[in-house]
């Protein structure tokens, strides 16, 4: 979508440099603060499980909390090709729970009024967190599970501490002359009132789809690593993580798993 260290993106470059979020190019309903992501190459692997999948004893976190994040909402990308845009899109559909064969006509709509490219906005968005430091300060006492067939050299770990979410996505269109078009009675006709998810007119070309649930667009990531000397966790994005010890815990920078050159993190479910 555009380089991560030097986004050219106004929507990107918020989730990234000011909110240190890495953003998820499939959004996913059911992440929660404290899962764990796997790195064994590349790509990273979201476990679908809880910290207590590989650290023992079972780690106690407190409940997340939510905030909003006003300067997110209603901040818009640059326009990317329709193919591109469109996949996004139905991305996020399809995670609502909207069918297939509902998402095509939705695509449909925007081929049907010769779409050339389109940029997005999120609203109503929030950041759903466990404190950074009170994830170290839980880990303290605790270890990696051995054995475990995730627990192995050359893997990296990286902790959740906050997903960022939103219930709702506006695609803004537009043609060859970068001009708006008008396509929210066609994609609007396509969404049957039983899916769960409007489609609204929200301004010259945009049209504001809003499901039920609050999707997580972006994670916030702490790289976790064990220090078998000390017995301790180590938590931090630095290639010298922080150190917890005697009992408190420094809060990290954010970590960034994905390639350089990539803004999306690329997510496998295992």
């Amino acid at each position: 979508m555009c380089n991560r260290r030097n986004p050219t993106d106004p929507l990107v470059r918020e989730f990234l440099q000011t909110y240190s979020i890495n953003l998820l190019p499939l959004p996913r309903l059911r992440a929660r603060p404290g899962e764990l992501y796997i790195k064994t190459g590349r790509k990273v692997k979201a476990t679908p499980g809880w910290l207590d999948e590989v650290i023992e004893p079972a780690v106690e976190l407190p409940e997340p909390y939510d905030e909003p994040l006003p300067d997110l909402s209603g901040v818009v990308s640059e326009t990317v090709d329709l193919d591109f845009g469109l996949k996004l899109l139905g991305n996020f559909l399809a995670v609502l729970g909207i069918p297939p064969g509902i998402i095509d006509n939705v695509k449909l709509g925007y081929k049907h009024k010769q779409t050339e490219r389109v940029a997005f906005q999120f609203s109503e968005v929030s950041r759903q967190t466990v404190d950074p430091v009170t994830i170290g300060s839980a880990l303290i006492g605790h270890q990696f599970r051995s054995p475990h067939p995730w627990i192995r050299p050359g893997n990296q770990y990286f902790v959740a501490a906050a997903f960022v979410r939103s219930p709702s996505i506006t695609v803004h269109a537009t043609d060859a002359a970068h001009g708006a078009i008008e396509v929210g009675a066609g994609v609007a006709s396509a969404l049957d009132a039983d899916v769960g998810v409007t489609a609204e007119h929200a301004g010259e070309g945009k049209v504001r789809y809003r499901g039920k649930d609050r999707l997580a667009i972006g994670a916030e990531l702490y790289e976790l690593s064990y220090d078998a000397d000390a017995k301790s966790f180590l938590m931090g994005a630095q290639k010298q993580p922080v150190a917890l010890m005697r009992g408190k815990a420094v809060a990290p920078a954010p970590a960034f798993p994905g390639d350089d050159d990539e803004a999306l993190l690329e997510v496998e479910d295992l």
